[in-house]
């Protein structure tokens, strides 16, 4: 089974992703290892804690940013998921699936 990382980058500043100057200066904090296929789209929680990835695996992981450890896996969807956004209190998930089964 091919297995797919998710790089979590954390800097500081903005800057545009094009200048090499500022690809340079990012650093890599964590990989995060376990889905199956393609991550489509990543969220934080509001406090920041929690990181949410939708993947193409039909399944949604809830990752420890401090850690880089997975916290749960959320099954269901049927389809690849596209889209995955926490609530502003951070109690819920919403999450979307299109395309191919």
């Amino acid at each position: 089974m091919m297995r797919f990382r998710l790089a979590v980058v954390l800097f500081t500043g903005i800057c545009l992703l094009q200048s090499p100057e500022c690809v340079a200066q990012l650093k890599e904090k964590a990989l995060l290892k376990g889905h199956a296929s393609y991550v489509f789209r990543v969220s934080f929680s509001p406090d920041g804690k929690t990181l949410a990835s939708a993947s193409w695996d039909h399944t949604i992981k809830l990752w420890d940013v401090k850690t880089g450890k997975e916290l749960a896996t959320l099954k269901g969807h049927k389809r690849r998921i596209y889209t995955v956004r926490f609530s502003p209190d951070g109690k819920t998930l919403a999450s979307e699936a299109a395309g191919i089964a």
